[in-house]
């Protein structure tokens, strides 16, 4: 008669995930490097306005105060 064929029993194996805890945080914590482009075209006094204008937002101070305002 026929015989019962046994199945092989399943064999689970977990592979744990390789992280770099190191460079996981290097990544969380990387700065974007960017570069502004400010000109005018005369030296008129509307003109050197419009340049100071144009760096305000750049400067470390604007940076602060504009975080400062975030944080409140």
């Amino acid at each position: 008669m026929h015989q019962a064929m046994e199945m092989p029993k399943k064999v689970v194996r977990k592979i744990p995930a390789k992280i770099d805890i190191a460079e996981e945080i290097k990544q969380a914590h990387r700065q974007l490097r960017v570069a502004a482009y400010c000109r005018v075209s005369t030296a008129q006094e509307e003109q050197l306005n419009s340049y100071d204008v144009q760096v305000m937002p750049y400067s470390p101070l604007h940076f602060r105060q504009a975080r400062n305002a975030g944080q409140e």
